[in-house]
């Protein structure tokens, strides 16, 4: 970053954290693009902040030194070139395939490339099961799985919701109704469900301050008899959150106790877990 820097104009874009552009050189991966034309040229959504066409260039001029940087370390791959890969090796390889059927599950939390890897290793005739749920897509992949190079010969929609409460489901409803899913066929919106949960409580704070010290009180009130867990958009900002208070770290890979107290961490590693009670600052 610091050598694409040196060599290019004063750009916002080298503000950004490193996790950005390794975010970015993922998602390019991921979405199979090898040429600068088919990045500038594709559709990008899943950033908070559009990148603009000079962005993209600049990120391109990284990608490109970051990758004479890992080739010259004698470094062939990171995780999400393996698909491309995959599919460059099975091009060549003239061997009977294994499989008549491949099983793909928790689908929308994959790649479009690893999709289409995945169908290549199906033998000729054979067929792809796939299951997923495009409304717990995580990161941002925003792809059909038309577009993945899958003939859907037959569709399964499970729409009764056994999974939330009916306030939940009337948000979810509600936000598959806006206009940033409405060109998504893949989405399937849930019959609501008659359970309902206990409300939220909404707090309106007067300052940054105040609304920590709320935090702070109700996470330590939570913990103090039960398993209680401030959730928000980055990890840094929940341990801001949760300062001068005695925490467990959430990760992605976290083995779930059920030991009373407070659990900081992001949305999404807290993905598939339980607690008492949850805290989502910054609303």
């Amino acid at each position: 970053l610091e050598d694409v820097q040196t060599t290019s104009k004063p750009s916002e874009l080298f503000s950004k954290p490193l996790d950005f552009f390794k975010d970015e050189l993922d998602w390019i991966s991921g979405h199979g693009h090898r040429e600068r034309a088919a990045y500038m040229a594709a559709e990008r959504r899943g950033r908070i902040d559009p990148l603009r066409p000079r962005h993209r260039e600049l990120v391109w001029t990284f990608r490109e030194a970051y990758l004479r940087r890992r080739t010259a370390a004698g470094l062939l791959y990171d995780w999400w070139d393996l698909p491309s890969a995959m599919l460059d090796a099975l091009a060549t390889d003239t061997s009977p395939r294994m499989y008549r059927h491949v099983v793909i599950d928790e689908a929308q939390d994959l790649p479009p490339e690893a999709i289409r890897s995945l169908k290549n290793l199906v033998q000729p005739g054979g067929t792809v099961t796939l299951f997923a749920d495009y409304a717990q897509q995580l990161y941002g992949q925003r792809s059909s799985y038309a577009a993945c190079g899958l003939k859907i010969s037959k569709v399964e929609e499970f729409k009764e919701n056994y999974r939330n409460s009916a306030g939940i489901a009337k948000l979810a409803i509600a936000t598959a109704a806006l206009p940033h899913f409405r060109d998504r066929a893949d989405l399937v919106v849930p019959t609501a469900p008659a359970a309902e949960g206990v409300p939220p409580t909404l707090y309106r704070a007067s300052s940054a301050a105040d609304e920590l010290a709320a935090v702070r009180t109700q996470a330590a009130q939570f913990a103090s008899t039960g398993t209680v867990a401030i959730l928000t958009r980055s990890r840094a900002a929940a341990r801001a959150a949760a300062r001068g208070l005695p925490y467990t770290e959430l990760h992605e890979n976290h083995e779930w106790t059920a030991e009373s107290g407070l659990y900081v961490g992001t949305y999404y590693s807290a993905k598939g877990l339980e607690f008492d009670a949850v805290i989502l600052p910054h609303l």
